[in-house]
């Protein structure tokens, strides 16, 4: 399967809502994981790792992935892929998407159920239907927030808040030890291609033979990496990282 890499990459905007943090220290380490691999996604062919990424936060703020019954709420994320191409104008084709563009349809429109738009890679440009726009107004954000350094990233995770974030994804992302491992170096541009943008979740982080990484949660399936998620330098902050949010 060829995987498409159709994050757009978002520049910082000085109308943006920025992140306060209220931690006043940082643990060595936060792993904010849940136990039940069968809540990885898998996004297949398509670009909509916006959607996937964000309905996974979603699902995370929503009671910690579980309501009281014990059973889980699974949000469309081609529900959300949907509104995010339609409020860019590119509804009739597999564009990818902002991240920011995403987080606005949570707080506006809101995030459907999974069975009012199950993911059927075939139907991505189908009208979503009545039912799911008003399972959507029930389930929506207040508020979202832009963070901006590595500290920032620590102290919202810190806080019990997973976070949102857009990479730059090089060749060596496709690689069969990461796959095996979940463990990424850092890009050598000089023998590696860049394949695009990519959105994940952060979910920790946590030092590894030394290194600082970040515990981000991808959407290929739990088959994939340490059960699907991987684990990025801290240092992509800065360099590889296109834009970070947290929401409420």
């Amino acid at each position: 399967m060829t995987r498409q890499y159709l994050l757009k990459p978002d520049k910082p905007d000085t109308r943006d809502f920025l992140f306060a943090a209220k931690a006043t220290s940082l643990p060595d380490a936060v792993d904010l994981r849940p136990k039940d691999a069968a809540l990885i996604f898998d996004q297949g062919s398509l670009g909509s790792c916006t959607a996937n990424a964000l309905c996974a936060l979603m699902s995370y703020m929503d009671k910690n992935f579980t309501y009281p019954s014990g059973l889980y709420f699974y949000y469309s994320r081609l529900f959300l892929y949907w509104q995010e191409r339609n409020l860019e104008g590119t509804v009739g084709y597999d564009s990818g998407a902002y991240l920011r563009d995403g987080l606005k349809v949570m707080q506006q429109i809101g995030c459907a159920g999974e069975s009012t738009y199950p993911y059927v890679e075939s139907t991505f440009t189908h009208t979503p239907t009545a039912e799911a726009y008003a399972t959507a107004a029930h389930h929506k954000i207040n508020e979202y927030h832009r963070i901006m350094t590595a500290a920032q990233l620590k102290e919202a995770l810190s806080e019990g808040r997973p976070v949102v974030m857009g990479i730059e994804i090089y060749s060596s992302f496709e690689s069969a030890d990461v796959a095996r491992t979940g463990i990424v170096s850092m890009p050598d541009k000089r023998r590696e291609a860049l394949l695009g943008g990519h959105a994940v979740l952060a979910m920790g982080y946590k030092v590894i033979g030394g290194i600082e990484y970040i515990i981000c949660r991808n959407s290929w399936g739990a088959d994939w990496g340490d059960k699907g998620y991987f684990y990025l330098p801290m240092d992509f902050i800065g360099r590889y990282v296109s834009d970070m949010w947290v929401a409420s």
